[in-house]
């Protein structure tokens, strides 16, 4: 936790505890209006955090690979940065249907291939997004990964990415940290 989270989370229980703005600023040497700053910030993000949780809820819910999720919302549940969201997001909504399912997202990233060419990334549609290298890719499939989008996602996810594993390691054409990165090194041989 950094100093700025720690002092964030300070000033909310003091407020918590019944102080004013005015004698939480005085304890961290910060005005009053600041003090109010942090407090509505904290509680966006706490808004957020429960947005984020109710969605993802609902995605395990329906567990169905082929309902189309809005673009914006679930890049934000999954936690994909704004720069990257935006040039997704563009990506994705290029064809007007403002919704990507989840077997979408699957193909996105890891297409399902019998037999992949040469060079696997020149095929994967996200690689060839703006702002989407190996270090980013390596980041979308490890948080993918760590999403819990339901037992169906679960196990489409896991064969895809046994598959780019097994055709990498064939290959031999992928960076350790590619493997390291993006959880592929965590699969059995």
């Amino acid at each position: 936790m950094t100093k700025l989270q720690q002092r964030r989370n300070e000033i909310v229980d003091l407020r918590q505890q019944g102080l004013t703005y005015r004698e939480i600023a005085e304890r961290f040497d910060i005005s009053p209006s600041r003090v109010g700053q942090i407090l509505k910030r904290h509680q966006r993000d706490q808004e957020r955090s429960r947005k984020t949780e109710r969605f993802l809820e609902e995605i395990r819910r329906s567990n169905d690979l082929d309902k189309k999720w809005p673009i914006a919302e679930f890049l934000d549940t999954i936690g994909i940065r704004l720069q990257l969201k935006t040039c997704l997001s563009e990506y994705l909504d290029r064809d007007g249907t403002h919704g990507i399912s989840l077997r979408e997202l699957m193909d996105m990233f890891i297409p399902r291939q019998e037999r992949p060419p040469r060079d696997f990334f020149d095929l994967l549609p996200a690689y060839r997004t703006k702002w989407v290298g190996s270090k980013t890719y390596a980041t979308i499939i490890k948080r993918l990964t760590r999403a819990d989008l339901g037992s169906a996602f679960a196990e489409g996810w896991m064969a895809r990415r046994v598959q780019l594993k097994q055709h990498i390691y064939e290959q031999g054409n992928c960076s350790s940290y590619f493997m390291r990165h993006s959880g592929l090194d965590e699969l059995p041989p």
